[in-house]
């Protein structure tokens, strides 16, 4: 599956963190958009394969979303529009 990365110019106003990272317990992703905006924040494995939809929904400017569902290893988080991939966060929990 191909993803295609929105330019920077497009982006400003968005932000996706994740803390504390590595994850060891309570992990937040943390998702920063202008507000009214629709997004997806999709959780992918090392595999590039889907593991679980994180946030889906209208961005009231500040969204977080516990991750601690997620088991030990590297994953990518990618904050996704109708236009494309506008940011991505890699991670690693280590529980």
């Amino acid at each position: 599956e191909k993803h295609v990365l929105i330019s920077n110019a497009s982006t400003k106003g968005f932000s996706l963190t994740c803390s504390p990272n590595p994850v060891f317990s309570n992990g937040k992703l943390t998702i920063k958009a202008p507000a009214g905006e629709k997004l997806k924040v999709v959780i992918y494995n090392e595999l590039g394969k889907q593991v679980v939809i994180a946030f889906e929904g209208v961005v009231n400017t500040t969204e977080e979303v516990s991750i601690n569902d997620l088991k030990s290893g590297s994953y990518t988080a990618r904050m996704e529009n109708t236009k494309g991939v506008i940011t991505e966060e890699k991670i690693i929990v280590s529980k």
